[in-house]
């Protein structure tokens, strides 16, 4: 378990020795060896003892803190990277107006391509349904990126494809339980956006840490425009890798039926993840972290080779 979630609201993280003690309500809930932890999430009302942050930074375990619903607030990270010259090369190139283009151009291409892959993918095991007007679609509209000359146009092609793509992912739903008709974000309007969004929120995360401990600067990113609070660098980084990492596990939990309407709560128009639901999301994201986080290493040690020899981006998905 690299990961503590801290879900459990009311509960309390304290310290015992080197074990990382779980309370509620005066009883111990885990007993956890500090060995065992790589970091640790902290969702809504957890409390944390300064003697549990203690043990936490000195052994260079950072925290997250998310809302309950899984929206991130802020990281604590026990120690940044010392390699300033990298960031200077990064604000550099990523405020040079034709390289910044052509590394967003890379991304979005590679983010098509992740999309194609997983709905090809999918089709192997379920050759009765029928994609071939979506993977038409976005296999023209990909071709086009080459001749897009403004970050403006690209995004066109994108939203292009990824209305092709989430029309795909429909079909790709095969749980009559869930009903999916488009993305939605900001509230999510259905259990398996909420599921997308609360997966997206977790995987930029993993990314910010890495850049981190690299010594980029994740919120000085090339596709993604700077904004206040936004790792616009990690979201750059996600956009290759989410469908395959984060849209397959929601496929896997609905389609197989592990998790169910019951374990999401309605507010308002949006939907959100609770319970047993989140257990079961974080069970399947643990079984996939040792590919994940090969795949961002992968990913940040391309980008380190690129920015640091002034060369182009090598996208993980160009394989």
């Amino acid at each position: 378990m690299p990961t503590l979630y801290l879900t459990e609201q009311g509960s309390k993280l304290k310290r015992s020795g080197r074990r990382f003690i779980i309370e509620k309500d005066d009883e111990i809930i885990a007993d956890i060896p500090l060995i065992k932890i790589e970091r640790i999430f902290v969702f809504g009302h957890v409390q944390i003892t300064t003697q549990a942050l203690e043990l936490a930074f000195n052994h260079e375990i950072p925290l997250a803190f998310f809302t309950k619903d899984g929206r991130l607030k802020g990281l604590l990270e026990p120690r940044k990277s010392k390699n300033v010259l990298l960031r200077v090369s990064q604000y550099r190139l990523a405020t040079d107006k034709a390289y910044s283009t052509d590394t967003a151009r890379l991304f979005i291409k590679s983010k098509i391509l992740s999309q194609i892959k997983l709905i090809n993918s999918f089709k192997k095991n379920n050759p009765e349904i029928d994609f071939s007007e979506e993977l038409i679609g976005m296999s023209r509209n990909v071709e086009k990126l080459e001749r897009k000359n403004s970050k403006k146009g690209m995004l066109g092609v994108e939203g292009v494809c990824t209305h092709y793509y989430f029309k795909a992912f429909r079909k790709m739903v095969k749980n009559s339980e869930f009903a999916f008709t488009k993305r939605s974000k900001r509230p999510p309007r259905d259990e398996v956006n909420s599921l997308l969004s609360y997966g997206y929120t977790i995987l930029t995360t993993e990314y910010t840490y890495t850049l981190l401990s690299y010594g980029f600067d994740p919120y000085f990113g090339f596709l993604h425009e700077i904004y206040y609070g936004r790792p616009s660098l990690s979201l750059d980084l996600v956009e290759e890798t989410r469908h395959l990492i984060i849209d397959r596990i929601v496929l896997n939990l609905i389609n197989r039926k592990i998790i169910h309407k019951a374990d999401f709560e309605q507010k308002g128009e949006g939907f959100f993840i609770k319970g047993e639901g989140k257990k079961h999301f974080f069970k399947y994201y643990e079984d996939s972290l040792s590919r994940i986080k090969q795949i961002i290493t992968e990913q940040i040690e391309n980008l380190r080779r690129a920015v640091e020899n002034r060369k182009y981006y090598t996208i993980y998905n160009e394989k």
